[in-house]
């Protein structure tokens, strides 16, 4: 549970300067690997898929501000 609240209040902290798709991409890695392990290759796969859906549904759909970080999509 430490671990993942380390890891929320990281991905708070992150959100701004690297984006929303960076800084959930890295969440969500460190999520699948170190909290309910998986391998790092279904770890990459599944949290760049998340991510960018999660992106396409709330900045593309639904017409959500995002942070875009550095590269401000």
């Amino acid at each position: 549970a430490v671990w993942t609240l380390l890891a929320g209040v990281a991905y708070a902290f992150l959100l701004e300067p690297l984006g929303f798709l960076v800084t959930t991409f890295l969440l969500l890695f460190f999520l699948f690997t170190v909290i309910e392990p998986k391998r790092w290759t279904t770890a990459v796969a599944l949290s760049a898929l998340t991510a960018l859906a999660t992106w396409i549904v709330f900045k593309l759909w639904l017409g959500v501000q995002l942070p875009g970080g550095v590269w401000r999509l």
